[in-house]
């Protein structure tokens, strides 16, 4: 883990010339499942004429150091649980269970990949066959793992007391200038369609409501390392990533089914927010093959943290409202000859892409099995994509 922290601003210079130098040959990044997406019936709004404005209608003078006002929304109920147990909080709030060392059968057998195929025509399509072979595996080590995914409110904190900006803030200002798309993802409810880059998105800002506590997005690798290692610095404990198979062997619970309340897709609406009927009757263009579960969980968007029942061992949204970044490098042939005990992902691949886990608001229910798996690059800053983290036990 890197030790230092980004409190200063010669950290802050460091980041702008290395993102936006990196940024003016990567403003038309090709974004996987890149589909529109919708405001929930209950919660629609119109984004005010600043968040959906174009760059070219800037003032000239501008320094682009000007975003947009965050879209702020009421949560449409309680939590499923308000108080939910836990074993340890920390000095921001935030509240860990402690996760026992055991072992478990990791990745997807035969028979559950048949049918995911037989419901999801194009799965392999999307994602192919790197959560096979299954296989056993051991954690040896118990961990603190964060019932909720990191949310706005616990990175405002962060970003708060130590200045630090974003790779999507930093390159979104800096491209503004040059009158280029780039920055973050995002959704613009007036012309019903997402940007995967556009200067005005940011973790702050997806064009959709969010709260506190909705769960973070738009943040890169690198921003949710500089978060774990300001509460590394805060509080004296290894805050980091999970590793893969600790996010499988968390979210699994015990459990070898496809998700971990079982292998009804439809019943995910009790423990998720993916893909749903009201997904779909937002995204009139998408193709007729594209899965999702008849019921409604609720929300279109991502959902306010612990909206749904947790899994066995206390932990909530698992599976969909956010896809969740493991430490882990990806290749799609590790679990080949992955070590049986603790493995912690390849030691290089090509292109420096990591381990994502749990699906998102927009997952078909098969991309949001325990088992499933996918790679996103480290530079990748997307609105579905944020993070939890465990605490390495004393």
């Amino acid at each position: 883990m890197m030790s230092n922290t980004p409190s200063s601003s010669t950290s802050f210079i460091g980041l702008f010339l290395l993102f936006g130098l990196v940024a003016i040959g990567c403003n038309s990044e090709d974004a996987p499942n890149a589909e529109s997406s919708p405001i929930h019936d209950s919660d629609r709004v119109t984004v005010v004429a600043e968040t959906a404005a174009s760059s070219d209608a800037d003032d000239p003078a501008d320094d682009g150091s000007s975003l947009p006002a965050e879209i702020e929304a009421v949560p449409p109920r309680e939590p499923f649980v308000t108080d939910p147990d836990f074993d340890y909080e920390n000095s921001i709030g935030m509240k860990f269970v402690l996760i026992s060392a055991g072992e478990f059968r990791m990745g997807t057998d035969p028979e559950e990949m048949k049918r995911v195929r037989a419901n999801d025509s194009g799965y392999d399509r999307r994602f192919g066959g790197g959560e096979r072979p299954a296989h056993r595996v051991v954690i040896s080590r118990p961990f603190l793992m964060s019932i909720y995914e990191v949310t706005r409110g616990d990175f405002r904190k962060f970003v708060d007391t130590t200045g630090y900006m974003t790779a999507a803030e930093i390159v979104g200002r800096f491209q503004r200038r040059l009158g280029s798309s780039a920055g973050g993802q995002g959704w613009d409810e007036a012309e019903q369609k997402y940007f995967n880059r556009r200067w005005d998105f940011n973790w702050r800002n997806t064009g959709y409501p969010q709260t506190d506590r909705h769960p973070v997005g738009n943040v890169t690798y690198a921003d949710t390392r500089a978060f774990c290692n300001w509460l590394s610095g805060q509080e004296g404990r290894q805050y980091r990533l999970p590793s893969e198979a600790e996010w499988e062997y968390a979210c699994r619970a015990g459990t070898r089914s496809q998700h971990h309340n079982g292998d009804d897709s439809e019943r995910l609406s009790d423990v998720a927010n993916v893909a749903d009927a009201s997904y779909l009757a937002k995204m009139t263009h998408l193709k007729s093959e594209f899965h999702a579960i008849r019921s409604d969980d609720g929300f279109v968007f991502s959902a306010p943290v612990g909206m749904f029942h947790p899994n066995a061992w206390g932990l909530f949204d698992m599976h969909g409202n956010i896809s969740e970044v493991c430490e882990d490098l990806y290749t799609s042939d590790y679990y080949e000859n992955s070590p049986e005990v603790d493995p912690t992902g390849p030691a290089t691949n090509r292109i420096s892409q990591r381990v994502n886990r749990g699906g998102g608001w927009r997952a078909a229910p098969g991309d949001a099995r325990s088992g499933n798996r996918i790679n996103v690059p480290d530079d990748y800053r997307y609105s579905y994509i944020g993070f939890r983290v465990v605490i390495e036990s004393e």
